[in-house]
């Protein structure tokens, strides 16, 4: 048996294999919030995919990539739904003037919207405004999980600790 056979098939080799492979799953999860969630859905099929098979200490990493991914996943399902919601109700105040009281009869004054000129004569909605906030602090806390979470997992892996082994090495 060669050098080369005998590292290929070591517990050890397989180890590190699975090692690298959670450790770039965490860069994805990361990367997924500047490219719209699509590295964070490759991290979440990759992390299914090798969960049967992988060591306990890298199967809790593997775990938590996906409770990652469905944390943030969720929180960008609210984000959005508040963020949509808002719109639509604007859109409806916006337009709520112009309908007239027949069924075709809409219409919109686009030069009455452009000649306001002072802020103070705009009127927003309370549920428009509370939505957007809605939407955006949520928002906010779905980067912060989605820095937060994999930096730690990243750093615990590295560390050669599992996720949830208080702290022991």
């Amino acid at each position: 048996m060669t050098q080369a056979s005998a590292t290929a098939a070591s517990p050890w080799r397989e180890d590190t294999i699975d090692r690298t492979l959670a450790l770039i799953n965490y860069g994805l999860l990361l990367a997924s919030i500047f490219f719209a969630g699509i590295p964070g859905l490759i991290a979440v099929i990759i992390a299914y995919a090798q969960q049967a098979e992988a060591p306990p200490r890298i199967r809790s990493h593997l775990k938590y990539q996906i409770r990652i991914f469905w944390i943030a996943f969720g929180l960008t399902i609210v984000a959005s739904g508040a963020a949509m919601t808002a719109f639509l109700l604007a859109a409806v105040d916006l337009f709520e003037g112009g309908v007239g009281q027949g069924i075709g009869g809409f219409s919109l004054d686009m030069a009455k919207l452009m000649m306001i000129t002072d802020m103070a004569s705009i009127r927003v909605a309370t549920p428009v405004v509370i939505l957007t906030v809605a939407a955006v602090l949520v928002s906010a806390v779905t980067m912060l999980w989605l820095i937060a979470a994999p930096a730690v997992g990243f750093i615990r892996l590295a560390t050669d600790r599992s996720i949830g082994d208080g702290g022991r090495p």
